[in-house]
């Protein structure tokens, strides 16, 4: 049976490691962290070979509307989810299974007129859902397509949870990982493991052992599944939660929908799709991706993706510098002068100036909670 495959684009994230440009009202994937695009551009891009326009859903938050609207401008606004409020990758992704299903049965997509009972007794199109990150950089996008593309033929054909796992390149202590698991066979050419368990982030000596056993990949945050599958899911470990999105999928497309979405919203449980689902079922398998994957976590991350000059600095803007090592330099407006510094990271914008070592970029977000308490929210 042929299905529609449908991508989902979870852009609600806060991105405050990218703290002093990344802002509330302009998070990390709205950005122009690497290259011409913003995030959010880059992701929608690298998944029109995969999803048509019209089978592209964004999640984001309901304040940024404005700003996708601005930047994908090729998406029909009703392909635009907002969330009042964020509520983790379970409720994300769960909103976007709803509508999809919503749209299913009701006969939303033309000339393809499902009904309710067709869907739930399985006599029509079960599409497949791509969901992935908005702000994640991916190197090689064609890499990219070629293992999703074998992950939505798994998926659709064995009704598995699928994820996608990075081959890692250095033992990691900021990422989750995944242990394999046997062959569960091969989908265009590429081969399909049991997951066996998940870890999550792991000290320097574990993430050591971890790439030394050739057993384990980075947890890259993109899954696939059938439309079927983790509405089931759902149902079996997050009940309550499932519960919830029923009754907001009973006023989709209806005078209350607004209303009834932003009051029960606000009451559903902050649980990632991965605590809430993926550690909980037996179901679960792993495609491996080399793709040139980063998730950019940190101004830091930077050097993962981006070349250094000839004394290894990264330097956006302009930068004249004297004994100066190992640093990332952004500053668009004004030029930044240095002297006999090594390993920092050093941000300008209008208003913020931050200046952290590299190996303290991580708790970025830190500033931001202390801003937050000493009320100076006028910098978040």
């Amino acid at each position: 049976m042929h299905r529609d495959v449908y991508a989902i684009i979870m852009a609600g994230g806060a991105g405050r490691r990218f703290w002093p440009e990344g802002r509330e009202a302009r998070p990390k994937q709205f950005l122009k962290i690497v290259g011409n695009e913003t995030m959010i551009q880059a992701a929608l891009r690298r998944l029109s070979p995969i999803a048509t326009g019209e089978q592209i859903l964004i999640v984001a938050n309901e304040c940024h509307k404005h700003l996708l609207v601005q930047q994908l401008r090729g998406v029909p606004l009703r392909n635009l989810i907002l969330e009042p409020t964020g509520r983790n990758t379970a409720a994300c992704i769960g909103l976007a299974a709803i509508h999809i299903r919503k749209r299913l049965e009701s006969g939303w997509i033309e000339d393809k007129p499902t009904s309710a009972s067709d869907f739930r007794s399985g006599n029509c199109r079960d599409p497949v859902m791509i969901v992935t990150p908005a702000d994640h950089h991916i190197e090689d996008g064609e890499a990219f397509v070629k293992v999703v593309q074998a992950a939505v033929e798994a998926a659709g054909e064995t009704a598995q949870l699928v994820t996608i796992g990075i081959v890692p390149s250095r033992p990691e202590t900021g990422y989750g990982y995944i242990r394999l698991g046997e062959e569960l066979g091969r989908f265009r050419g590429t081969k399909m493991y049991r997951v066996v368990e998940f870890t999550e982030k792991p000290g320097q000596d574990r993430a050591e052992e971890f790439l030394r056993s050739g057993s384990y990949l980075w947890n890259s945050g993109i899954f696939i599944w059938r439309l079927s599958t983790i509405l089931e899911m759902l149902k079996t470990y997050l009940p309550y939660l499932y519960h919830g999105l029923c009754e907001i999928e009973r006023a989709i497309a209806t005078e209350e929908e607004t209303t009834i979405t932003r009051k029960v919203y606000e009451g559903l449980q902050s649980i990632s799709i991965d605590y809430g689902v993926m550690e909980k079922s037996d179901r679960v398998a792993v495609f491996k991706g080399e793709f040139g994957w980063s998730d950019i976590g940190s101004w830091a991350a930077l050097e993962e993706v981006l070349a250094k000059d000839e004394d290894g600095n990264l330097v956006f803007g302009r930068h004249v510098g004297i004994d100066t090592q190992g640093c990332i330099i952004r500053s668009p407006k004004k030029l930044v002068a240095t002297i006999g510094i090594e390993g920092m990271v050093i941000v300008e914008t209008d208003d913020v100036l931050l200046v952290c070592k590299k190996e303290k970029s991580q708790d970025v977000k830190k500033i931001t909670d202390l801003l937050k308490r000493e009320g100076m929210d006028q910098y978040l």
